[in-house]
């Protein structure tokens, strides 16, 4: 959409591990007589986060807008569990990754069930069996212990943005060691509670001061309007998402990409343990691996 920010998924972070191990959670979805797969298989999406996800209008609700934090709100300790499937217009929704899990989808013999859920209850959701795979997912232990992770499709670039005149009060910022160190001693941050972007930006969030200034939002949207109307000093985006978006709008905001990646991390399908088997993630695997080939995981 031109001129918008709006709406980007990002559940992003760092590491790569492709997760086949045995189950000990008990399968509840209804399934294949074969047992592999459920013969639906929902998967949770949110507003536009071109080019991976591209969502009308029409196929966003506008009750869940007012169930999001505000620009300071802290994630909640437990998110409302309540959010039923939204089907209409789902031939409507499009972008890389949604065709890609439609082609993934039926190449295991599954139907896909687009599920609209709002960012804040994504994780949630899967862990409780509510919904079965999420997508530009980034491993991390602690999602492992209740989701299963596919081999990874792509990778994903993360980086800063800042706006041009705070690059103009601190030229250093170009540099990654003076960024760190400038987060450290004053910048403002801005950035999802549930992202995870490696494991050197992981430490500068948990120092007392750095707490103290930062700033938890859960839409990437917001996150950018802070940076633009400069109450926060950076946040952290995808790469390509982020250029994309600039290159297609008619007026690109006077906000700049530093010229470093603050985390490089590989990309998965995340499958809940209480909803997908084993044996089924390794067809996922099987189907990832014929449509995209294998990417080196680093």
């Amino acid at each position: 959409m031109k001129g918008s920010f709006k709406g980007w998924l990002l559940l992003v972070g760092a590491g790569a591990l492709a997760a086949e191990a045995q189950t000990s959670q008990p399968i509840t979805a209804l399934s294949h007589a074969n047992g592999d797969c459920p013969a639906e298989l929902s998967v949770a999406y949110n507003a536009n986060w071109l080019p991976y996800v591209s969502v009308p209008a029409s196929a966003q609700p506008t009750a869940d807008k007012s169930l999001m934090p505000n620009s300071s709100a802290q994630p909640a300790a437990t998110p409302p569990v309540a959010t039923p499937a939204y089907t209409e217009n789902q031939a409507d929704i499009g972008g890389t990754d949604i065709e890609l899990m439609r082609q993934i989808v039926g190449a295991v013999g599954s139907r896909l069930v687009l599920q609209y859920v709002p960012e804040t209850r994504a994780l949630h959701q899967l862990k409780n069996g509510q919904v079965d795979l999420l997508f530009a997912a980034s491993h991390t232990p602690a999602r492992a212990e209740y989701a299963w992770f596919t081999r990874p499709y792509r990778h994903e670039v993360n980086v800063l943005v800042v706006h041009q005149d705070l690059l103009q009060l601190y030229p250093e910022l170009t540099k990654r060691p003076a960024f760190f160190q400038l987060a450290i001693r004053k910048l403002v941050g801005t950035y999802n509670p549930t992202g995870f972007y490696g494991d050197e930006f992981e430490a500068i969030k948990q120092n007392a001061q750095v707490k103290k200034r930062s700033l938890f939002v859960f839409e990437a949207e917001r996150r950018m309007e802070l940076v633009l109307g400069k109450r926060a000093d950076y946040t952290l985006v995808d790469q390509v998402a982020t250029e994309y978006q600039w290159r297609q709008s008619q007026q690109p905001p006077p906000l700049v990409l530093l010229p470093f990646a603050v985390n490089r991390a590989a990309i998965h399908v995340m499958a809940s343990k209480q909803r997908v088997s084993a044996t089924c993630v390794a067809r996922l695997n099987a189907a990832i691996s014929k449509l995209v080939g294998s990417l080196v995981e680093k």
